[in-house]
């Protein structure tokens, strides 16, 4: 603190005026990226109240499994894309049953502080500066969210 209000007034500014300032900046942004946070919010409560979801998990659990996947990880993985919340809640379950000591548990920790919220973080950081096609962005977070869990169940392996 003390060194920012030093190199306020090294540069003769106001710093009450700065932060308004900065604090004006960040309100537009707000309103600028809440439709794209609202838009996401949405379609993950569509997505997990129309079960969708347990469809989805219940159908790539046998192809996954035999590659050292755990199925109880596989809604984690599917839903970790498009909210945090949700997968904290999956997680909870996860460790609930099957403890945080278990292999089955360790692999939805780590997995969980390898992968992002990435359909928010692209709609939220791409609408903000109004990039309209993302390209390759999506495709190549999810195969980077595809490794980060095969490596997740390696790393837990040995470990």
């Amino acid at each position: 603190i003390l060194l920012t209000l030093g190199y306020s007034f090294a540069k003769k500014r106001d710093p009450y005026e700065a932060f308004i300032e900065g604090a004006k900046g960040g309100a537009g942004l707000v309103f600028q990226t809440m439709p794209y946070v609202v838009a996401m919010v949405f379609a993950v409560e569509i997505f997990k109240a129309s079960g969708l979801f347990a469809a989805v998990g219940r159908l790539l659990a046998p192809v996954l499994g035999p590659l050292g996947i755990p199925p109880e990880v596989v809604p984690i993985a599917i839903l970790r894309p498009f909210s945090g919340g949700g997968t904290l809640g999956l997680l909870a379950g996860v460790l609930a049953e099957y403890g945080v000591d278990s292999y089955i548990g360790r692999v939805a920790c780590v997995y969980m502080g390898s992968a992002e919220t990435l359909f928010y973080v692209v709609s939220l950081y791409m609408g903000s500066v109004g990039v309209k096609k993302t390209r390759y962005v999506i495709p190549a977070a999810l195969l980077s969210d595809c490794f980060g869990l095969a490596l997740s169940c390696l790393v837990c392996r040995f470990f």
